[in-house]
């Protein structure tokens, strides 16, 4: 999963960023991998939702 994160950071930002995630808010990410039979909602959210506010950052920050 940390790749999975890790991937989509270098794919919208680039390698030279780096980002720290909150212990909570990777342990609740955790836990819905965890209660998810078919592991799919997690890597869905990482495309959905992770990579479009990295998208939507990218456009405020480096205009």
């Amino acid at each position: 999963m940390l790749q999975e994160f890790s991937n989509i950071l270098r794919k919208n930002l680039g390698s030279e960023c780096m980002l720290e995630i909150d212990v909570g808010a990777m342990e609740q990410i955790l836990a819905a991998a965890w209660k998810s039979e078919d592991r799919k909602p997690v890597p869905t959210w990482l495309e959905q939702v992770f990579a479009r506010s990295l998208d939507e950052l990218k456009l405020k920050c480096f205009q």
